[in-house]
């Protein structure tokens, strides 16, 4: 008898050949792989640091609103979402931006989301093998240390420079990524539940050098879309000091 992970793969692999009418999204389709059962899984399990809160996957779409609506009083829902706030749920498409920033694409990350995570999924797949992945609690948590960078990132940059805030968020993340390399521990992130002051300071400094090389290189394209360019990318790396 096939084991349960095994039934889950086999009807994704329906929906993703045999389904012709509805436009099956990516997301969709991977909902089920090992990879994002695991991550489920351990979310539900690690508490922050302070032991009072959690961070919250969202492997199914709307799986966070159905977790808070099955608490059966006003009094116990207000509880849970204390201890798991919508502010801390992670998707499966956040997922795959924040991932392809950290680990040096940011011209996917500023792809649809759609087609960001289709690529996020096979560049997965292409080191680990179809359903090869197992995610570990630390995973989780480094993914949730480079979604804390990600956001906070990305609330600077509205700050800065609003309407590229998206593209600015994305690529100094990237060059976090980069230039810190290994030299970034990112358990310290989660330890704190924040950025450091210094790391935050850094971090404007290159948004602030980074929008000026977008905008220089763009040649009155708009950023948004040059941003999604490899090219791109390898002008700020070749720019940024």
């Amino acid at each position: 008898r096939p084991a349960p992970e095994e039934n889950e793969s086999f009807l994704a692999d329906i929906s993703r050949y045999a389904n012709t009418q509805n436009n099956v999204r990516p997301s969709d389709l991977y909902s089920s792989s090992p990879f994002h059962v695991g991550l489920e899984r351990i979310a539900r399990t690690t508490w922050c640091p302070d032991g009072q809160a959690q961070w919250f996957y969202e492997r199914m779409t709307g799986a966070y609103r159905t977790m808070i609506a099955r608490e059966k009083t006003p009094a116990a829902r207000r509880r849970l979402k204390s201890a798991i706030p919508p502010s801390r749920c992670i998707t499966k498409l956040d997922l795959a931006k924040y991932m392809n920033a950290w680990l040096g694409h940011p011209d996917i990350a500023c792809q649809s989301a759609q087609k960001c995570f289709g690529l996020f999924m096979k560049e997965l797949e292409a080191q680990t093998g179809p359903g090869a992945a197992r995610p570990t609690e630390n995973t989780w948590k480094d993914i949730v240390s480079v979604a804390i960078l990600y956001r906070t990132s990305h609330q600077m940059a509205l700050k800065l420079f609003p309407e590229n805030a998206a593209s600015l968020a994305t690529y100094s993340v990237a060059i976090a990524g980069r230039l810190l390399g290994p030299d970034f521990h990112l358990r310290m992130v989660w330890e704190s539940q924040r950025l450091s002051g210094p790391l935050a300071a850094q971090i404007e400094r290159w948004q602030r050098e980074i929008n000026g090389i977008l905008r220089l290189s763009s040649l009155g394209k708009p950023v948004s879309e040059w941003a999604r360019e490899a090219e791109c990318w390898k002008f700020v790396l070749e720019s940024i000091e």
